[in-house]
């Protein structure tokens, strides 16, 4: 999910969120989103998701 910046800060990524997560009615979710990416970090901890794990991406250089 991304966001346009003219369009931050007004609460359309959380509507979207919860209509997401209420249209699809599970007990549970779950999101992934890169480490630099704070704004994401704090929309999903305002909506109750917490961190459970990290990932790691390698790359071969050529």
């Amino acid at each position: 999910m991304a966001t346009l910046p003219r369009a931050r800060r007004r609460g359309l990524a959380r509507t979207v969120l919860r209509a997401l997560t209420r249209h699809a009615g599970a007990r549970s979710a779950y999101l992934v989103t890169t480490e630099p990416n704070r704004a994401a970090q704090a929309l999903y901890r305002g909506e109750g998701f917490q961190t459970v794990g990290r990932y790691h991406y390698r790359v071969r250089k050529v």
